[in-house]
């Protein structure tokens, strides 16, 4: 995998953008290129990374067949040319981000099919007793017959109250006759009929206002300043002596 990743880099100006087939005498290459990118060891891994670039197929061929690659890697060179550093010490390319990015997204299409994925609903047919998702600014569901499927999809004409209306299925809850009937219905038993004629209340004329029997005491006149006084309850209040210099 080393040998393919360092030729497609080397002969990155006359294979990018073209189909090229790489042949290697290194049968297990084969058949790790065609599995999938995450079932692979880590090292491989990103070497596959880095070939995303070019549009390759990796077949087995002997080495006896490959004169010309077999004869090159064995013909000494005259001057030692450096390799790419890169080579050897490849980069993780994040890794551990693209692992935690694929775990991420399965769990969030789990979670989007299971929550907001459209749920099957049965068909309803017409006659059925339904209740209607309540109005903008009501909280009251409202009971209604289907009357016949819509044009539209997953839609129906309901009848509630005498009006008409069009609803699509995720608007409708499925319901039975008893729980559409109102509340309020007298009940036709008779029982609960009665012969008496409704009573009406008397209004009361309003209570006069009460008025005590016994009358205040008026107040004493009061005498004039410097001289004692009684009070209505029969105190006799002398005023103090001052000292008048």
């Amino acid at each position: 995998m080393l040998s393919i990743v360092h030729a497609c880099i080397k002969f990155h100006h006359y294979i990018f953008g073209k189909h090229v087939t790489i042949y290697n005498d290194h049968k297990p290459l084969e058949d790790i290129y065609k599995k999938p990118l995450l079932s692979t060891p880590m090292r491989i891994q990103r070497m596959r990374l880095r070939l995303q670039w070019y549009d390759i197929t990796v077949k087995y061929r002997k080495g006896k067949d490959m004169e010309l690659p077999d004869t090159l890697s064995r013909a000494q060179l005259a001057d030692s040319v450096p390799e790419a550093a890169g080579l050897e010490c490849v980069s993780m390319l994040n890794f551990v981000s693209l692992m935690t990015l694929t775990k991420t997204k399965h769990t969030q299409k789990l979670y989007y099919d299971s929550k907001r994925a459209n749920k099957h609903r049965s068909a309803l047919q017409p006659g059925d007793e339904v209740r209607m998702a309540p109005h903008p600014g009501s909280r009251k569901w409202m009971p209604g017959i289907v009357v016949q499927p819509h044009c539209a999809p997953r839609s129906y004409i309901v009848e509630s109250r005498g009006v008409m209306f069009r609803r699509n299925s995720q608007h409708l809850r499925t319901s039975t006759a008893v729980a559409n009937q109102p509340r309020h219905m007298v009940c036709d038993e008779p029982w609960h009929e009665t012969s008496r004629p409704p009573t009406v209340r008397e209004q009361q004329p309003p209570p006069e206002p009460h008025h005590s029997s016994h009358e205040v005491a008026p107040c004493p006149p009061r005498t004039r300043p410097g001289e004692p006084y009684t009070t209505r309850h029969g105190r006799l209040v002398k005023p103090p002596d001052r000292l008048n210099l």
